[in-house]
């Protein structure tokens, strides 16, 4: 029998869920050898409100975390500089002496950070970090015309760019990481970003989504530490989602027919469209409900350093004059060898307060 902790739920996993560690993070206790009891887990569990921190509103490009935000390719493209993004740290609870780090843009605001770890002793562990964030009231989706320096990421066709966002956010891991390496890679760091478009007069919308995770370098071979679940989503914010009334192109619609290496794909209908950068789709595979607006692609393979995931999709509003609301989801798990051959799980979710788990 394998002693091996019980796994999250990855589809029904919510971000306030991290704190109740009875439906989350402790479950029944582990499956062990019948002629040893199962061991009650030590839990460390708290949330920490974005409202109680001290943020900075216009870093240094100094901060590693931050010079590390500003060269993913979303924010190079449009030039972002240091000072107009927003960025944080907080004290880890379950991890004496680590931190989490947060970068991210004007437009959204974080809620809070969740932590949580369960110690199962020689059973191993589970930890869980999770970012809830909310849209700031004072930059609505739709209000912000941007101008015509601005270069996205998905470029588009006969539509004009909307909204965008990024966030980056850096924690320890539960194994020792590499002491040699550059701080920002001895940390977990998950990238989310966002384009949405709209085409001038229509109900026609495009949405571009990429979603990075790197794990932190171990400081050993014996720990092995690699990222075997990864996934991002995207649907419509809970409660707006008679707003949408179907997608009519998507992409990758499977790994083996759009999703290259280096190269691009485009989607459009009529004249209208995106066209974006694509990545490796090795053990993907896409989760799409046209009829509802809803799309996610998920990796679940084996890798021991870094996964990106792209996706991008063509849809209708239920009218011409709506500004439809979109949610998105990221989730990471990252195992490596614990205590006498154990598995320990660190677990990362990242999602807005619109979201509903499918």
């Amino acid at each position: 029998m394998s002693n091996k902790p019980p796994k999250l739920h990855r589809r029904t996993v919510s971000a306030a869920a991290l704190l109740a560690t009875s439906a989350i993070l402790i479950s029944p206790a582990p499956a062990v050898a019948q002629e040893r009891a199962p061991q009650e887990p030590e839990i460390t569990a708290e949330r920490i409100p974005f409202s109680e921190l001290n943020i900075d509103q216009s870093p240094s490009e100094n901060l590693e975390a931050v010079s590390l935000a500003l060269d993913n390719a979303d924010r190079s493209a449009r030039g972002v500089e240091a000072d107009e993004l927003n960025y944080a740290v907080i004290d880890d609870p379950t991890r004496p002496g680590g931190e989490i780090e947060v970068v991210w843009d004007d437009g959204i605001i974080p809620a809070s950070v969740d932590v949580a770890y369960a110690d199962f002793g020689e059973d191993g562990g589970q930890s869980g970090i999770g970012v809830l964030i909310e849209e700031d009231p004072e930059a609505i989706a739709g209000k912000t015309a941007p101008s015509s320096t601005d270069t996205p990421i998905a470029i588009p066709d006969n539509m004009y760019l909307d909204h965008r966002f990024c966030l980056d956010f850096f924690y320890e891991p539960a194994y020792p990481a590499d002491q040699d390496a550059p701080s920002t890679n001895q940390e977990h760091h998950l990238t989310t970003c966002y384009e949405k478009f709209a085409e001038s007069g229509t109900n026609l919308w495009g949405y571009y989504r990429r979603a990075i995770w790197t794990n932190a370098v171990g400081s050993e071979v014996l720990y092995r530490p690699r990222l075997v679940d990864f996934s991002a989503r995207t649907q419509p914010w809970n409660g707006t989602e008679g707003s949408v009334d179907r997608m009519v192109d998507w992409a990758p619609i499977s790994p083996e027919s759009a999703c290259t290496p280096g190269a691009s794909v485009t989607i459009g209908a009529a004249g209208t469209g995106l066209t974006f950068p694509t990545t490796d789709c090795q053990d993907t595979w896409i989760d799409a409900i046209p009829n509802q607006g809803k799309l996610g692609q998920i990796f679940e393979g084996e890798l021991r350093r870094q996964k990106t995931l792209d996706y991008g999709m063509l849809f209708e509003a239920d009218n011409s004059s709506v500004v439809p609301r979109l949610s998105d989801y990221a989730w990471a798990e990252v195992n490596h060898r614990g205590p006498q051959g154990t598995t320990v799980e660190d677990f990362t979710l990242w999602t807005d307060l619109g979201w509903v788990p499918w």
